[in-house]
Order: C-alpha cells, then structure tokens, then sequence
C-alpha cells in the first residue's frame, strides 16, 4: 500500500508540474506556464530563442549551439536567464521536435526506489522522506525529501517544489524505526560551542548549564550520517527545545516541563553544516539543567561471518547503536541469538536499506531471498544502556557452520574543555 501511494505522488510530482512543447522545423512563437530557467531549453533541435523584455525594453537571446551563443555574446546581445509565465517567445527549430520542462530540481527520472522510504502527516502537508530517485541529478546514494500539499482550487495533492531536498552521498540509511540508521561511517565525536564561541565541548558528559531568554545558544558542527540526541535532567523551568539547520530551518522542536529528565528524539543529520540549538525558559529569564549531547552513530561498521561471536555495551540514557555487514546467499537462513535483556532490538536491512526483520527481546531469524550484503543494527530499544550478547549462526543449504569469535565495542567518554561536568 505504502508503494502504490508513494508512487502515485511521485507520477504527480514528475507530471503536474511538466510542460510539454511540440515543436516544429522553422520559427514559432511559444509561452510557457511556470517560471523555467532557460537551460531547461537546452535541446538539439533549438537554434535560437529570443524574447522582449518590457522592462529594459530590450531583446534577449539565448541558444543551446556553442557558435551561435557566441555570434550573441559578440553583438552584445543581453541573455535570458529565466522564462516567466505568460512570456512570449520565439523559437527557431532546425527540426521537429518533442520535449517536456519541469520547474522541479529533479529530472530525466529513469527508476525509483521506495523501500526505506517513511510517509507522515505534518501540519496538513503530506512528507515522503528518503526516496532513492535514479535520475539526471540523483543516484542510489542520494537520499530526497518531499512535501505535499493539498490545492484548495482543485483538491489535488502537489508538491511543494521549493521544500524538495536532495542530500547527497547519504548511502544505505533507513529512518522507519525510532532511531535513524546509517551504514555510512562518520566521525564519531561531535563538539559543541555556546553563544560567545569560546568553549569547545564534547559528547557525552553531562554539563550544568545556565541558559538566558532569547540569547544563549549552542552551535554544532555537524557531517552527514551522524544521529543527534540530547538528554535533559533537572530544568527550573519548563522550557522549549529547538533544533535548526545550517540554513536556519527549524527541524526539531519539544516542549519540557520543569523538574522532569527527558531523553530527545534521536535527529538524522542529512546535510553537513553548523547547527543551531536553544533552549528558551517559559517563564523566567534564566534557567538551569543538566544538560548532555550524544551521536548515535558512534562505531564504525563492522564484517561478521558464519558463528562470530558479538558482544557490544551501550551508553546509559543515549540511542547508540551497533552495526555489522554480513554476506548472505539466496536461501541462507541467518540467526542471531536472543538478547539477555527484553529492550534490545535487532534491526535487519537490505542492501536497498528496506528494514526486513525488527525484533525486540527475541532472536532474529531471516531466510535471504537474493544473494547480497546485509547490514545488522543492535540498540536499547530505550536508550538505557546494558549490552548484547549473541552468536551469529548462518544455515546454508549444504551445512551449518558455527565458529566462535569475538567482535568486542566499547565506547570511552570525551574529555571536556572548559566546563566542569556536572555531579
């Protein structure tokens, strides 16, 4: 269902906002619908295209030929940028032709794939976040956003073309589940700074923190594939706790209540950039709180084969987790052993990213229906520490092999500059 849905919005997005021109051989005067910059003119069959500006009360000209652009540049022609919509135009074609335009950033779209892909509804707009779109500008480790929205004149949904996000060189990632999960390797630490920029502080400590109305803020230096979260522990005052994008978009945003701890989402950075956070007292000018920051993906990724041993620990009050690769054939059933502790989850994804096993408290049992790569994920389900210990067993359909082998992960707390963790 999810599928069928997914692509009826992604036909609309490639179509509702395409504007088909046929063209014939000679001179022909065309307009277009939408804004389009001209290089979405770029076809062989287009010798020149000219245009009035009524407000410089000029001539424009524009060619897709090389030697014909020149002879314009040469007689000092002023170029066309853009077509607006209602703009007249003339087209001199040295062939008859065919060719759609669309106003949106990506296009040529040759395949598509949905299956690590999330769909929620969001203040009446409908968002699709990780859709793998083959195409002119995208490829299979690119990761695009979208935003509908519901058109009162017509009731139908279209995209809201200046919210589609590309992110680039995302990899295998999958953010159905509470924590976002990345194959990619990152850096591990992550440091913060304060409204001055004069402290440099790590992760995982917890800090006492004294914040002022509308003026403290906190600045994260941050790279694609890492996962933010924050643990809060006795604040004065209730408060709101917002995160913002290196272009100042919010992206996160909860509301805490005086005296209570709270352990955040867990947030997929996709972009890289600084990121800004605030915490704003709702009703005094100052407030104090513990406060700690944390990147879940904290540990490189990681070969297990046929009966390797794994034992991995987990940080108190943080979404950290462990991921692994292993190798399986078509009809390898792969097993892994039941965690000690019931909140202990087990994520298996594909080589696409689609999540195909999740389970919590339980062994993890999965027959591979093609031969390929598969990446495990192990966590706390609720972010309160303990370990997992278990082998991994993979039956073929000639033997079964079992060999003991410890894959060991630790994690060290960062050491702290200038501030004095809190008690």
């Amino acid at each position: 269902m999810k599928k069928h849905l997914l692509s009826a919005f992604l036909i609309l997005s490639t179509t509702a906002f395409a504007q088909n021109f046929q063209i014939k051989s000679g001179w022909q005067l065309k307009g277009t619908e939408n804004t389009y910059p001209i290089t979405k003119f770029n076809q062989n069959c287009i010798d020149i295209i000219w245009k009035y500006d009524s407000a410089s009360k000029q001539w424009q000209g524009y060619s897709p030929n090389e030697q014909t652009s020149q002879t314009l540049k040469n007689y000092q022609i002023p170029a066309i940028t853009e077509l607006n919509p209602n703009d007249g135009f003339w087209i001199k074609a040295n062939e008859e032709c065919n060719f759609s335009v669309t106003n949106l950033p990506i296009t040529n779209i040759k395949d598509y794939l949905l299956d690590a892909s999330k769909v929620y509804i969001k203040d009446n707009n409908v968002y699709l976040s990780n859709i793998k779109i083959i195409s002119s500008d995208t490829d299979i480790n690119d990761s695009v956003d979208m935003v509908y929205t519901i058109n009162p004149n017509n009731l139908n949904l279209e995209p809201v073309t200046d919210k589609i996000k590309i992110y680039k060189d995302l990899g295998i990632f999958n953010e159905e589940g509470d924590i976002p999960l990345f194959v990619k390797d990152v850096p591990h630490d992550i440091y913060m700074t304060d409204s001055d920029d004069d402290s440099n502080v790590s992760m995982d400590v917890l800090y006492n923190i004294t914040v002022e109305k509308d003026k403290t803020k906190f600045y994260f230096d941050l790279v694609a594939g890492q996962v933010i979260s924050f643990l809060i522990q006795e604040p004065s005052d209730d408060y709101i706790f917002k995160i913002y994008s290196p272009e100042g978009e919010e992206i996160y945003k909860f509301e805490g209540a005086a005296s209570y701890g709270v352990i955040s989402d867990a947030i997929a950075i996709k972009e890289p950039g600084k990121y800004t956070v605030t915490v704003t007292p709702a009703t005094e000018n100052t407030m104090s709180l513990k406060m700690m920051f944390l990147n879940a993906n904290r540990r490189d990724l990681t070969n297990v084969v046929n009966g390797d041993h794994i034992y991995v620990s987990f940080e108190n009050n943080i979404r950290d987790y462990a991921k692994y690769k292993v190798f399986l054939n078509s009809s390898d059933k792969l097993s892994l052993s039941k965690p000690s502790d019931s909140n202990i989850e087990l994520v298996l994804l594909d080589e696409n990213g689609k999540m195909i096993a999740d389970v919590t408290g339980l062994p993890l049992i999965y027959t591979a229906e093609k031969t390929g790569n598969y990446y495990i994920f192990i966590f706390n389900s609720k972010g309160w520490g303990s370990y997992y210990s278990g082998d991994v067993e993979i039956e073929s359909s000639t033997q079964t092999y079992k060999l003991l082998k410890t894959v060991n992960k630790t994690t060290s707390n960062a050491s702290v500059l200038n501030i004095t963790p809190a008690k």
